[in-house]
């Protein structure tokens, strides 16, 4: 059924029809001290929108990434995954991959790791993948 065919009227009432019992207890949850039916189907959408969708907060984002470190007995491939999962709501653009690759250097337990890593960055222009496979590959063959 495409709502957006409905008449204005009637789109409330549809909507709230088809959402199920726990959404629609959810929205007189967030609507109360108001009526749901008093509300626009545009308004109603919205406040589930934001319900599920919460706004992140890029400076927080930011500084948990910022705090992100190795823990003792973490893989270098499960770091990895770590701060990319860290970075999604990161807003950084172009300097995505620069921030992920300084945040490996800096905090990778390995001494081993962290000396080959910055080496390659005086004879090469080292890369965000580049570190990411240097780093696993040490990883590896120390095992």
């Amino acid at each position: 059924m495409n709502i957006n065919k409905i008449e204005n009227d009637n789109k409330v009432n549809v909507f709230l029809a088809l959402i199920g019992a726990s959404a629609f207890e959810l929205l007189v949850s967030l609507v109360t001290p108001y009526d749901v039916a008093g509300k626009s189907y545009n308004d109603l959408t919205k406040l589930l929108e934001d319900y599920y969708k919460p706004k992140h907060s890029v400076v927080g984002e930011r500084y948990t990434f910022s705090s992100c470190n190795q823990q003792e007995n973490e893989s270098v491939t499960d770091f990895i995954l770590a701060l990319k999962k860290l970075s999604i709501n990161f807003e950084f653009g172009d300097s995505l991959k620069n921030t992920l690759r300084d945040r490996l250097l800096i905090v990778v337990q390995s001494p081993a790791i962290k000396t080959r890593l910055f080496s390659l960055t005086t004879t090469t222009d080292l890369t965000w993948d580049k570190a990411c496979s240097e780093a696993q590959a040490m990883e590896l063959a120390a095992q």
